[in-house]
Protein backbone atom coordinates (compact mmCIF):
# COMPACT_ATOMS: atom_id res chain seq x y z
CA UNK A 1 0.00 0.00 0.00
CA UNK A 2 2.78 2.48 0.73
CA UNK A 3 4.14 1.64 -2.27
CA UNK A 4 0.94 2.73 -4.30
CA UNK A 5 0.39 6.14 -1.64
CA UNK A 6 3.87 7.22 -2.38
CA UNK A 7 3.91 7.06 -6.65
CA UNK A 8 0.37 9.19 -6.00
CA UNK A 9 2.44 11.59 -4.21
CA UNK A 10 4.86 11.44 -6.98
CA UNK A 11 2.30 11.89 -9.55
CA UNK A 12 0.77 15.04 -8.00
CA UNK A 13 3.83 16.81 -7.91
CA UNK A 14 5.85 18.61 -10.12
CA UNK A 15 8.77 21.04 -10.00
CA UNK A 16 8.44 24.41 -11.45
CA UNK A 17 11.21 26.70 -13.10
CA UNK A 18 13.12 27.66 -9.80
CA UNK A 19 13.24 23.97 -9.06
CA UNK A 20 10.23 24.09 -6.03
CA UNK A 21 8.23 21.18 -6.01
CA UNK A 22 4.43 22.07 -6.83
CA UNK A 23 1.48 20.16 -5.63
CA UNK A 24 -0.44 19.54 -8.64
CA UNK A 25 -4.14 18.88 -6.84
CA UNK A 26 -4.30 22.43 -5.39
CA UNK A 27 -4.23 24.14 -9.32
CA UNK A 28 -7.75 23.90 -10.78
CA UNK A 29 -8.57 21.64 -13.64
CA UNK A 30 -6.73 22.60 -17.01
CA UNK A 31 -5.38 25.63 -14.68
CA UNK A 32 -1.51 24.26 -15.39
CA UNK A 33 -2.28 24.03 -18.99
CA UNK A 34 -3.19 27.43 -19.54
CA UNK A 35 -0.30 28.81 -17.71
CA UNK A 36 2.29 27.20 -19.80
CA UNK A 37 0.31 28.53 -23.24
CA UNK A 38 0.18 32.30 -21.87
CA UNK A 39 3.76 31.95 -21.04
CA UNK A 40 4.56 30.33 -24.21
CA UNK A 41 2.70 33.05 -25.87
CA UNK A 42 4.82 35.62 -23.80
CA UNK A 43 8.12 34.35 -24.71
CA UNK A 44 7.12 33.75 -28.28
CA UNK A 45 5.85 37.47 -28.35
CA UNK A 46 9.00 38.59 -27.30
CA UNK A 47 11.30 36.81 -29.17
CA UNK A 48 9.93 37.98 -32.28
CA UNK A 49 10.19 41.73 -31.03
CA UNK A 50 13.48 41.22 -29.90
CA UNK A 51 14.25 39.83 -33.89
CA UNK A 52 12.78 42.74 -35.38
CA UNK A 53 14.46 45.38 -33.16
CA UNK A 54 18.11 43.54 -34.21
CA UNK A 55 17.27 43.57 -37.73
CA UNK A 56 16.44 47.47 -37.97
CA UNK A 57 19.41 47.67 -35.76
CA UNK A 58 21.35 46.34 -38.02
CA UNK A 59 19.69 47.91 -41.18
CA UNK A 60 20.59 50.99 -38.87
CA UNK A 61 24.12 50.14 -38.23
CA UNK A 62 24.29 48.85 -42.32
CA UNK A 63 23.02 52.17 -44.27
CA UNK A 64 25.67 54.48 -41.28
CA UNK A 65 28.40 52.57 -42.27
CA UNK A 66 27.94 52.33 -46.10
CA UNK A 67 26.71 56.08 -46.00
CA UNK A 68 30.16 57.62 -44.05
CA UNK A 69 32.50 55.04 -46.20
CA UNK A 70 30.96 56.62 -49.19
CA UNK A 71 31.33 60.51 -47.61
CA UNK A 72 35.26 58.95 -47.08
CA UNK A 73 36.00 57.82 -50.72
CA UNK A 74 34.20 61.04 -52.15
CA UNK A 75 36.72 63.17 -49.82
CA UNK A 76 39.11 61.20 -50.04
CA UNK A 77 40.38 63.50 -53.64
CA UNK A 78 40.25 66.83 -51.26
CA UNK A 79 43.04 65.37 -49.36
CA UNK A 80 46.66 66.82 -49.57
CA UNK A 81 49.51 65.53 -47.14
Amino acid sequence: MKKHKFRKAIADTTVDISGRFMNNSSLKEGQSVEKVYKTMKTVGVSNIVIGILTIVIGIGFGVTAIVNGARLIHGKSKLVF
